[in-house]
């Protein structure tokens, strides 16, 4: 009962990079080492989600200046279809420029690795519940 609606929001927030870094971690698992993180669509205008990204992953958070990756990804190809560019590669670095980096904070990444354990613990306790098993 402490807790309030920015608490759960926050909470959110965690949950959904816990579940990227889950991802990232299980790719890596299968061979694909994933590099650099680039941010995109509505996500990318708040700072703070930027943040809890780069906390829980451990990774810089690349941010273009226009967030709406889609829509620059349709103009991207319309000018190479168009023969402004000669492929897509071009383009990109022609069109997309960088705004920011969000770097991880190293203090709080590890109280993130802690929870991260927990998150999992979780994920499985529901998985299991869900398919009748415990």
């Amino acid at each position: 009962m402490a807790h309030g609606p920015g608490h759960i929001f926050r909470s959110i927030y965690e949950a959904t990079a816990f579940g990227t870094r889950d991802i990232l971690e299980d790719l890596a698992q299968h061979g694909y080492q994933v590099k650099r993180l680039f941010a995109g669509g509505g996500g990318a205008k708040s700072r703070l989600w930027l943040q809890i990204h780069a906390d829980v992953l451990g990774m810089p958070i690349h941010v273009p200046a226009d967030s709406e990756a889609c829509c620059l990804g349709s103009a991207q190809i319309a000018a190479v279809h168009a023969g402004r560019y000669a492929n897509l590669d071009e383009a990109g670095r022609a069109m997309v420029r960088m705004a920011s980096t969000v770097i991880p904070d190293l203090k709080t990444k590890s109280a993130y690795d802690d929870a991260f354990g927990r998150y999992r613990e979780t994920y499985a306790a529901l998985v299991d519940l869900m398919h009748g098993r415990k």
